[in-house]
C-alpha cells in the first residue's frame, strides 16, 4: 500500500513510479507466498502490478491483466468488503479501459461498479467510478448525476482516507459543474 501511495502521490518522475510499482509488486508477490489468504496482499499486489505496468508500457500491462485480474478476484473470494469493495471496483475499471477488441465491456464494467457500490455504499470512490463511467462510455448524464447525488450523501470519511475524501470533493465539483437541467 505504501508503494502504490508513494508512486501516484509523491513520486517525482517516471522512473521514481516504476521503481515504487515493481517494489510494491514484488513485496506483493512475497507476501501472498506467506500468506495465501491475505485479502489485502492480493489487492495491493494487483494494483502495484498495473500501475507498474502502466509505468513501463501498456502492451506490458495488457500481458499482466490475467495475473492482475486473478489477484482481484481473489481478493473478492476472501474479502469483498477490503478497500470498500476496491476489487470490483478496480476490475470495472479494467473492463471500462480495456478496448472491446481486446475483451474490455463497458457493460460488464457497469455490473462491476455496481457490485462495488452494493458491497460498500458508504464509500465514495464507487460512486466517483459509476459517475465517470455513465458520463464518459455511456453519455448518461442524468444517471451520473443521480449516481453523484448518491455519493456525496455518503457519511464522512475519516482523515486518513485521503482517497475517499478526494472522491467526494470531486463528486461535488461535478455536480457544480453539471447542473440539473
Amino acid at each position: 500500500m505504501a508503494c502504490y501511495f508513494a508512486g501516484l502521490h509523491l513520486a517525482k518522475n517516471g522512473d521514481e513510479k516504476e521503481s515504487l510499482f515493481a517494489e510494491g509488486k514484488d513485496a506483493g508477490l512475497s507476501t501472498i507466498q506467506l500468506a495465501p489468504a491475505c485479502a489485502p496482499c492480493h489487492f495491493w499486489t494487483a494494483i502495484n502490478m498495473a500501475l507498474y505496468g502502466q509505468a513501463v508500457g501498456v502492451f506490458k500491462m495488457f500481458f499482466s491483466l490475467p495475473s492482475i485480474r486473478e489477484h482481484l478476484e481473489q481478493t473478492i473470494k476472501l474479502d469483498p468488503t477490503y478497500a470498500g469493495g476496491g476489487a470490483y471496483r478496480l476490475l470495472g475499471l479494467i473492463e471500462q479501459k480495456l478496448p472491446g477488441i481486446l475483451g474490455g465491456s463497458n457493460d460488464r464494467a457497469r455490473e462491476l461498479i455496481q457490485q462495488a457500490i452494493d458491497t460498500a455504499p458508504e464509500e465514495p470512490l464507487n460512486h466517483l467510478f459509476m459517475t465517470r463511467l455513465l458520463l464518459e462510455e455511456f453519455d448518461d448524464l442524468a444517471g451520473a448525476r443521480a449516481i453523484a447525488k448518491k455519493g456525496i450523501s455518503v457519511p464522512q470519511p475519516s482523515p486518513e482516507r485521503i482517497e475517499s475524501l478526494g472522491s467526494l470533493k470531486e463528486l461535488r465539483e461535478f455536480l457544480n459543474s453539471h447542473p440539473a437541467e
